[in-house]
C-alpha cells in the first residue's frame, strides 16, 4: 500500500467515525465517507488488480478505524482485562471484517462483470450484509448506516416507509454520485461533475421536505394516557445485583414512582432487571419448594408480595418491571441450548431476561427477551465458540445462554385494553421487533433498559438516540425507563419531549396518546434488506458464472 492509499484509508475511517452520533455528530460526513474507498477500489481496477484480497487489505483498515471510533466504549465494561479485550476486540474487528467483505465482493463483481453491475452490486451487497447482520447469531446492527440520522430526525421522517435501510440506501447512493462527480472532474467533465452535485442536493432537499408533506402520518390524538417512567440509578456493578438489598431497592423504586402518581396515572415502567432475588430450590419429602423469582410460582417471592401490597392503594395502576427470572421445566419439555441441569434434583430450568406486568387482583404475565446480546446473554455458534464461553461478559446478573420467546407480544391493561410493548434493552435497535409488537396490538412502545455498563460514554447516548427511529418507523409514542442512562418520552415524530439526566435518580410523568396506526414499515418490515439479499445472491451467482466463463475462454485462447 502506497502513501496515497494509506491516506485515503485513514480519511475514510475518520469521516465515517466522526459522522456518527455522539462521536463528532458531523452527520454530513457520512455522505462522503465511502468516496476515498471508492477511489482506492478504482485505482485497483485500473491497475488490473482483480483479487478479493487486494481490495480487502486496503479497505479493512478504514472500516476498522470507523468501528474503533464509534464503539470503543464497549471496552469500558468493568470486567477482567481478558474479557474486556475479547468483548471489544471481537465486536470491533469482526464487524469491520464483515463490512470489508461486502465491499470486496463489490470489487470482484465490478472486475468480472462490468462497471454498471459492479456499482449496483456495492449497494446490494452492503444492504444485504446489514440485513444479514440483523438476523444471524452474531447480530450487531449498531452501525447499520441508517442509524446515523438518529440525531437529525427532521431529515428522515420517511423512515415510516423504509425503516433504517432507506437511510443506508440514501447514504450509499450519495457516496456513489459524489464519487462519479469526482471522476468527472478529474477527467475534465466539469459539467458532469456539477450535475452530479446538483443530483445530491436534490436528493437531500427532497429528503428534508418530505417531513413537511401530507405523506407523513400524523396519528389523530385520542384519549391521553398518563405514564410514569422511573430511573432508580442503581450502580450495576456495585449495587444492582446485591441480593441482600433487593427488597430495599424495590421499595426505593416504588417510592420513586409514588412521588409522581396521580388519579390519571395508568402505567408505570420500571427498568430492565429491576427485580432481583436469588432463586433457589429446596427438596422436601413430597415436592420441590421454589424460592425467589421462579415463574412457576412467582407469587411466593418477596418482590411480588411487596408489589401486591403497594397496589392495594393503587387499584387502577398497571406496573411493568424488568426482572431476572428462572423457570423450572416440566419432565416432558423439550431440552434446548438454554436448558440448565441441577444434578442433585434431576431437574432442568431456564433463566430469562424478562419483563412482567402486574395489576391488582390480576395474574402476572411474562415476556422473555427475544433478541439476546451475543457473548453476553448467549454464546453464538455454541459448538464452535464454546472454548471462549468463560470470556463472555457477565452483564445482567446471569451468565450462560438465556431462554427466549419467539413472538413479541405486548402487555395489555385490563381496564381499557391499551397495549404497550415491553422491549428489553438491545431489542430497541431492531425495527422489526417493534413492528411485531405493534402488529400484535401495541399502541405505545415501552422500552426498559440498563445502560450503565459502559459508564459515561457515547454508548448509552447512541442507544437512546436509536429509540427515536422506532418512534418514526411506527408513529408511536415511546416511553423509556433506564436504570442508569437516559429515561425519556419520545413522540411519534421522534422528538424527545422529556428526558432525565445521566447518573441521577429520577422519575417522570407524561401524557401520551396511544394509536392504532399501522405504517407501511410496520406492515412490511425490512423489505429493502430482504430484496437486497435476494438480488445479491443472484448477482453473486451471475458473477461466479461469468468468472468461470472468462477463465474457460482465456484457456481456449491460449
Amino acid at each position: 500500500m502506497n502513501l496515497k492509499t494509506w491516506g485515503l484509508t485513514l480519511l475514510s475511517g475518520l469521516l465515517l467515525g466522526v459522522s456518527w452520533p455522539y462521536m463528532g455528530s458531523v452527520t454530513t460526513f457520512v455522505f462522503i465517507g465511502f468516496v476515498p474507498l471508492l477511489i482506492i477500489e478504482d485505482d485497483l481496477y485500473n491497475e488490473g488488480k482483480r483479487s478479493f484480497w487486494a481490495a480487502f487489505k486496503r479497505v479493512y483498515p478504514a472500516l476498522l478505524i470507523f468501528n474503533i471510533i464509534t464503539t470503543f466504549w464497549i471496552y469500558n465494561v468493568q470486567e477482567s482485562l481478558g474479557t474486556k479485550l475479547f468483548s471489544a476486540g471481537m465486536a470491533i474487528t469482526l464487524n469491520a471484517a464483515f463490512m470489508t467483505i461486502a465491499f470486496s465482493l463489490f470489487h470482484i463483481t465490478r472486475t468480472r462483470v462490468g462497471n454498471k453491475e459492479g456499482y449496483i452490486s456495492l449497494v446490494l451487497y452492503w444492504l444485504a450484509w446489514e440485513y444479514l447482520h440483523l438476523n444471524w447469531e452474531l447480530s450487531w446492527p449498531w452501525l447499520t448506516l441508517g442509524n446515523v440520522f438518529s440525531i437529525h430526525i427532521e431529515w428522515i421522517q420517511w423512515y415510516e416507509y423504509t425503516g433504517i435501510f432507506g437511510g443506508s440506501l440514501l447514504i450509499l447512493l450519495i457516496n456513489l454520485i459524489l464519487f462519479f462527480s469526482y471522476k468527472n472532474y478529474i477527467k475534465g467533465n466539469k459539467r458532469g461533475a456539477v450535475m452530479n452535485v446538483i443530483a445530491v442536493g436534490s436528493l437531500l432537499i427532497v429528503s428534508y421536505l418530505f417531513g413537511k408533506t401530507d405523506l407523513v402520518t400524523s396519528p389523530t390524538p385520542g384519549k391521553g394516557v398518563e405514564i410514569i417512567v422511573t430511573q432508580p440509578n442503581v450502580d450495576p456493578y456495585s449495587e444492582k445485583f446485591n441480593y441482600s438489598t433487593s427488597d430495599v431497592q424495590l421499595m426505593n423504586m416504588l417510592e420513586l414512582a409514588k412521588s409522581k402518581i396521580s388519579e390519571e396515572t395508568r402505567f408505570i415502567l420500571f427498568p430492565e432487571t429491576a427485580l432481583q432475588e436469588r432463586t433457589t430450590l429446596r427438596q422436601t419429602r413430597d415436592s420441590i419448594v421454589l424460592i425467589g423469582l421462579w415463574e412457576n410460582d412467582i407469587e411466593q417471592s418477596n418482590s411480588l408480595r411487596l408489589i401486591r401490597t403497594f397496589l392495594n392503594d393503587y387499584p387502577n395502576l398497571t406496573l411493568i418491571f424488568g426482572l431476572s427470572s428462572d423457570r423450572l421445566q416440566s419432565k416432558d419439555e423439550e431440552l434446548v441450548n438454554a436448558s440448565r441441569y441441577i444434578e442433585s434434583l434431576d431437574v432442568y430450568y431456564q433463566s430469562y431476561n424478562a419483563a412482567l406486568v402486574i395489576e391488582k387482583d390480576m395474574p402476572v404475565q411474562f415476556y422473555h427477551k427475544s433478541e439476546l446480546v451475543p457473548a453476553v446473554e448467549f454464546m453464538p455458534f455454541q459448538s464452535l465458540l464454546k472454548p471462549f464461553a468463560d470470556l463472555a461478559i457477565d452483564m445482567g446478573g446471569t451468565t450462560g445462554t438465556l431462554g427466549t420467546q419467539e413472538d413479541q407480544v405486548p402487555f395489555f391493561s385490563s381496564s381499557d385494553s391499551i397495549g404497550i410493548s415491553p422491549a428489553i434493552c438491545y431489542e430497541s435497535i431492531y425495527g422489526e421487533v417493534s413492528a411485531e409488537f405493534i402488529n400484535n396490538g401495541a399502541q405505545v412502545l415501552g422500552i426498559i433498559t440498563n445502560d450503565g455498563w459502559w459508564g459515561d460514554s457515547p454508548g448509552y447516548k447512541q442507544h437512546v438516540s436509536y429509540a427515536k427511529l422506532r418512534a418514526i418507523e411506527t408513529r408511536k409514542w415511546v416511553a423509556r425507563s433506564a436504570n442508569t442512562g437516559i429515561s425519556c418520552f419520545i413522540n411519534p415524530r421522534g422528538e424527545v419531549v422529556q428526558e432525565s439526566d445521566w447518573w441521577v435518580q429520577d422519575s417522570m410523568v407524561e401524557t401520551v396518546y396511544p394509536n392504532k396506526v399501522i405504517t407501511f414499515y410496520v406492515k412490511h418490515g425490512d423489505y429493502i434488506g430482504r430484496l437486497a439479499a435476494f438480488l445479491s445472491v443472484l448477482l453473486l451467482i451471475y458473477t461466479f458464472v461469468i468468472s468461470i466463463k472468462n477463465k474457460k475462454e482465456s484457456l481456449i485462447s491460449k
